[in-house]
């Protein structure tokens, strides 16, 4: 487990940083700088004191020390300076803490494990030191108790701290406004002051307590050393809850403290007993499991989870196995983690039945979702798991799962363990592109990822590039430090493009493979491959593309999908699938000052919401949602009741109405039927069954139909994409309007709540005589607008929600629109394609649109599909290089209204702009949707983005103050600084206005 509470801010040639840098840190940062100099100038230990009272100081303090310290001791140096106390020490576990990056470069090359914190934000786990070193510190703090409950927090009930303080020191010199630094020593200790801080506010028992005097003549500076025992009911004391109460009033009414974190544990709510079920081999020889980084990143970010209470249990240990079994009742919450379900279901679904009696939740994490998966989802069926979480985007998952009606898919993919992957000080990154790993197999149903691997090894010299490329597995100390030494690493996504048959196909593919090893890859696509249809995409993000990151190594990558997460472009260097990009990509690659920038851009952006801890910490949110997560979450498995329940009525029905027996007998069965099919989600045969009960019986004609109309409905629902069916229940704002001149009159007010919307978007031009598109016509305001101010022969409005288009409709009609000049079109988010001839359209607007959508790159190689030669499209997606996202969602409703806590700045913009529920709004850089558009077979011009009065409001109150909190994420405060503002005071970054609504203009390469 490790031993940090918190995942770093960042990482600093290595060194993790848990806390942010202000003017405190900054003072420091000089006195250190001056200390560092004179050590290389000099040659001296200490500038201001003289070596011989240096050492003497360092030699009693370890004398007192080490009476206390045993082999294999943890022992924490809270201001570890140059690591010169912690140099005395063998044989035990070094940890040192300060705020000088220079003092902790040094100090890390003495085999000490460093970070970068103040004392009042100590990122160390409770209760994990046996020995603390605490020498010229306490003196420095801005606040000695808060500085106190942190150092002691840490310490072991019965471990030791040695302190040491100046002793009756004067005072005057640091007060004197000519002294060279600002906060230097803020109090003196006497032999009485320092007793009365550790035993009677802090209830230690005093061990020792020393004077040391380095001269006869007193002349030189003097030390106290207080050696203490932390005792084993330290928080049970009389002081403890008053003080903590006033430590947690302080933190409350500081913005500038958030991060003391000094609630009280013992305040800390009961934490969830887990049982988390792995797999490892039991011989100690076989470590087949130590390249698989993300089983260990997964067990440790379970482990560091405050809320749970985990218990280990290797399912190949049949004794702590099968012990564990027996008392599954005891557990609030087991989960099957991906090494138990990644290539082997035999165990599990030996064992199946032990989880019958539980009565904690049953959370399934599943590993390699292409291969066995008959038995993976026969496994969460026959335990009635409560959650699926599954690796793979939501849109894959949802059809691939559909079967698993009482389960809850929670889409958990992998992500970055920081302290396990981060830059090392000391590596030349002397390799250009890097490559380790397994070749996949051909009967995961394409090997584009092989060929680039090819490439690169073959080829790469050609390009001037060093490549280092391997076909194996290591483990991940190895695998980080090779990282380490690579400018690049290449890679694709992982999984298969054939989802469908529940991974039958691929099985099939991988039988013949075993059987007929010389099979080539084009032989197994002609028997397999050639004539399936590939509807839903298994491609996804793999803990390999987060690993670089971690060592801020730059990742060159088939373009894909990514989850969202990654975005081409912005997080890594794209190449197309068929090459024809790879000489812009590498002269991307080797312009250092662009790579550089997006490795640092990608790290932050990691560091701030992809973690390991961050998925744990969203899966246990989501877990703690609702005791009954299922049967409130699943509208289809309540469709499904519903529509049982209604069957089952009817059959009892039939019965009442005194019917002969042998029509009531028919009825009944074919009911039956109906039912079994229903419940299966087979519509139309359930639908087959009912027709034939109405011939059977026409006297329940009357009733029959009814029934037909509820499935029909319940099957709506039930096939219903999420995305269809969220914008069904919601819609944008749509009022009433009494005449066509309040409708018009509405139009134009729309126009002046968004500055530079109407001229972004070009509303509306003149289109005489052409046929337009409103993709995404939402009630059809703009619809109107280009009817009634455009000329536009035809416009037809498409969109997935008929409560949408039905207002359309009304509103159309208000205005007295021909019917050939409108059309209204339904069409479904599961499905990307138009209904609309290849070249019959003039010009597309879709604004709002493709940012709610699973397909927006297919949506528009539609557009270019129906658009005529030279037809052009305008399009607003979600901008995030906004004044919505950095300072409104970042920092007013994250920090100052603590909207959204334990999200990440994606899922909380999500939530802060289309409402909670909503099932997907991402917001884009321009260079990654200028490259979406390029794959859609366009070229893009980027015009800005439009503002909203809201994105005003927050500028104007929270500018200046978001810029110097020290809460708010360094790569928000860098938008805000590289504002500039136009003649009007609307903001630009980089040249472009920096609104929420990002106009792209296209037209077809």
């Amino acid at each position: 487990m490790s031993i940090y509470k918190t995942d770093p801010i960042k990482f600093v040639d290595g060194i993790p940083f848990f806390s942010r840098e202000n003017a405190y840190t900054e003072n420091y940062k000089k006195i250190s700088g001056d200390h560092v100099t004179a050590i290389k100038i000099h040659g001296v230990s200490n500038p201001w004191i003289p070596e011989d009272v240096w050492r003497r100081a360092e030699t009693l303090t370890y004398d007192l020390a080490k009476k206390y310290c045993f082999d294999g001791a943890n022992v924490l140096d809270v201001g570890v300076g140059l690591g010169r106390m912690l140099s005395y020490f063998n044989n035990v576990q070094k940890y040192g803490l300060d705020i000088s990056l220079e003092y902790l470069k040094i100090a890390a090359t003495k085999n000490i494990d460093c970070c970068y914190s103040m004392i009042e934000d100590m990122p160390y786990r409770q209760d994990v030191f046996d020995l603390v070193l605490c020498t010229d510190v306490l003196e420095h703090v801005l606040d000695i108790n808060i500085a106190c409950y942190k150092i002691l927090n840490v310490l072991k009930p019965g471990g030791v701290l040695v302190a040491r303080v100046p002793y009756r020191e004067e005072m005057a010199q640091y007060v004197d406004p000519n002294f060279p630094y600002e906060f230097v020593h803020l109090r003196d200790f006497n032999e009485h002051t320092i007793v009365l801080l550790l035993n009677k506010i802090f209830c230690c028992d005093v061990l020792d307590i020393s004077i040391i005097d380095p001269s006869l003549d007193g002349a030189q500076p003097r030390e106290i050393i207080i050696t203490v025992r932390k005792p084993s009911d330290w928080r049970n004391s009389l002081w403890f809850d008053s003080f903590s109460r006033g430590i947690s009033e302080f933190r409350q009414a500081s913005p500038g403290s958030a991060n003391l974190s000094l609630v009280p544990e013992k305040a800390a709510p009961a934490k969830l007993k887990t049982l988390y079920l792995e797999t490892n081999d039991l011989n100690p020889a076989v470590d087949w499991w130590k390249p698989l980084s993300y089983v260990i990143d997964w067990r440790e970010a379970f482990l560091a989870a405050e809320e749970l209470d985990v218990e280990l249990c290797n399912i190949n240990n049949d004794t702590h196995y099968g012990a564990c079994l027996k008392k599954i009742t005891d557990y609030d919450l087991i989960v099957v983690s991906h090494a138990a379900t990644g290539d082997d279901m035999t165990k599990l679904l030996q064992t199946q039945t032990g989880f019958a009696g539980r009565k904690g939740k049953l959370a399934v994490f599943i590993g390699n979702e292409y291969d066995i998966m008959g038995e993976k989802i026969s496994f969460i069926r026959n335990t009635g798991a409560e959650y699926i979480c599954t690796q793979l985007p939501p849109t894959a998952a949802r059809w691939l799962y559909e079967g698993c009606v009482d389960s809850t898919i929670l889409t958990l993919p992998h992500a970055l363990n920081p302290e396990r992957y981060r830059p090392l000080p000391g590596i030349p990154r002397s390799v250009d592109i890097g490559f380790i790993g397994d070749i996949y197999f051909p009967w995961v149903g394409d090997i584009e990822r092989t060929i680039l691997i090819d490439f690169f090894a073959t080829k790469g010299h050609l390009l001037n590039l060093v490549c280092d490329i391997r076909n194996q597995r290591i483990a991940g100390d190895e695998w980080c430090r090779f990282l380490n030494g690579c400018k690049g690493i290449i890679g694709a996504e992982s999984g298969t493009y054939y989802l469908n048959g529940r991974g039958d196909l691929l099985r099939r593919a991988k039988e013949h493979m075993q059987a007929h090893p010389q099979t080539t890859f084009p032989e197994l696509h002609d028997l397999f491959f050639r004539d399936v249809a590939t509807p839903i995409s298994g491609k996804a993000i793999s803990s390999r593309h987060f690993e670089p990151i971690g060592t801020k190594t730059c990742q060159v990558l088939l373009d894909g999908e990514y989850n969202g997460i990654l975005r081409a472009g912005e997080h890594f260097i794209p190449i197309r699938r068929d090459f024809s990009n790879i000489a812009e990509a590498i002269t991307a690659f080797k312009d250092e000052a662009y790579r550089q920038a997006m490795v640092e851009r990608t790290h932050d952006y990691v560091m701030s919401s992809h973690t390991y801890r961050h998925r744990v910490s969203q899966f246990i949110r989501e877990i703690s949602r609702s005791s009954s997560p299922v049967k409130e979450a699943s509208g289809a498995h309540k469709s499904d009741q519903s529509m049982t329940v209604t069957l089952t009525s009817l059959n009892n029905t039939t019965e009442k109405k005194g019917v002969d027996q042998m029509a009531s007998d028919n009825i009944g069965m074919i009911l039956g039927d109906a039912e079994q099919h229903a419940r299966a989600g087979r519509w139309q045969e359930a639908f087959q069954s009912l027709a034939e009960t109405i011939r059977h019986h026409t006297a329940i004609g009357m009733a029959m139909t009814d029934t037909i109309e509820r499935i029909n409905t319940a099957a709506t629902v039930q096939q219903q994409p999420i995305v269809d069916s969220y914008w069904n229940n919601f819609t944008v704002l749509a009022p009433s309007f009494a005449s066509e001149e309040e409708s018009l009159r509405y139009l134009e007010w729309r126009f002046d709540q968004y500055p530079y919307f109407r001229e972004f978007m070009g509303l509306y031009g003149n289109h005489t005589g052409e046929v337009i598109v409103d993709y995404g016509c939402g009630p059809g305001n703009d619809v109107v607008g280009f009817l009634a101010h455009s000329r536009a022969a035809k416009v037809i409005g498409i969109d997935v929600s008929a409560k949408a288009l039905a207002l359309a409709r009304k509103r159309l009609e208000l205005h007295r629109v021909p019917s050939e000049r409108v059309q209204l079109i339904q069409v479904s988010d599961a499905v990307a394609s138009i209904p609309l001839p290849t070249g019959s359209v003039d010009y597309v607007l879709c604004e709002g649109v493709l940012h709610h959508t699973s397909d927006p790159v297919g949506i528009m190689r539609e557009f270019a599909r129906i658009l005529k030669p030279g037809g052009s499209s305008s399009i607003m997606i979600y901008n995030r290089d906004s004044i919505w996202f950095h300072l409104y969602t970042a920092y007013q409703r994250m920090i100052l209204e603590n909207a959204f806590p334990g999200l990440s700045i994606d899922e909380a913009f999500t939530r802060n702009i289309d409402g909670d529920d909503c099932p997907i709004a991402d917001a884009y850089t321009q260079d990654t949707f200028t490259a979406m558009c390029h794959e859609a077979g366009f070229l893009a011009d980027y015009m800005g983005g439009y503002l909203s009065k809201l994105e005003m409001d927050a500028l104007q109150a929270y500018y200046g103050q978001a810029l110097a909190d020290p809460r708010l994420a360094d790569v928000h405060k860098t938008f805000l600084r590289e504002l500039s503002f136009d003649g009007n005071g609307y903001p630009l970054y980089r040249g472009k206005h920096a609104g929420v609504g990002g106009v792209f203009r296209l037209r077809r390469r």
